[in-house]
């Protein structure tokens, strides 16, 4: 929140939507993800201790970024990037997103991309599908893709349709072994948005 007050008094015009592991995932793991379109657009992306130096001066910018320091215990930087034609997003501002984090054999990039493509077209079938953007790795581990599907509630992942009853067993058990033969590893976990810990500019 301190930080936050920093890029509104520094009138920091890039941002930041904050998460947090909610399910499944690493304990104490945060989440602040930054949107962009073009490369050029990072120059604007201001480092935290800019930020604070301009907001409360130099030396209350080494005291906080000390203690920020103290508390964590690793940080790591990975850029994402939408894959498009393979998304089916619904506007809203959701409260939850069911990360599926998948790892692929190089080798294997095509069998998964259509995999991928087939539960798409399944999804697409299906009015009840959730929000769901899918992302591949830019700048980080390779070959790595995450799905994200958005909920506002626990409950509403209990109306997500089951594959095998919108195309048939036949045809989700393809899908099933393309992806089992496709991926080196994978995890599903839920984070949470945290709203009152992301920052929104103003004009």
């Amino acid at each position: 929140k301190r930080l936050n007050e920093a890029r509104a008094k520094a009138k920091d015009p890039v941002a930041r939507s904050f998460w947090q592991a909610s399910r499944g995932g690493p304990a104490r793991t945060f989440y602040s993800i930054v949107r962009f379109n073009k490369w050029a657009e990072l120059e604007s992306l201001s480092m935290n201790t800019d930020v604070l130096a301009k907001a409360f001066g130099e030396r209350e910018a080494v005291r906080m970024s000390a203690a920020t320091s103290d508390m964590i215990e690793s940080t790591e930087t990975q850029v994402l990037t939408v894959w498009k034609g393979m998304n089916s997003w619904k506007d809203g501002t959701w409260g939850y997103a069911w990360l599926t984090d998948s790892r692929v054999r190089p080798a294997a990039i095509p069998q998964w991309d259509q995999q991928v493509a087939g539960r798409v077209a399944a999804a697409k079938k299906a009015p009840s599908s959730p929000p769901t953007v899918r992302y591949r790795s830019t700048l980080g581990p390779s070959a790595r893709y995450v799905t994200a599907r958005f909920f506002d509630k626990w409950s509403d992942s209990d109306g997500w349709p089951v594959p095998k009853d919108v195309v048939g067993q036949v045809e989700a058990d393809k899908m099933d072994a393309l992806a089992r033969g496709a991926m080196e590893s994978g995890t599903n976990y839920v984070i949470r948005r945290r709203a009152e810990l992301s920052y929104i500019p103003t004009p």
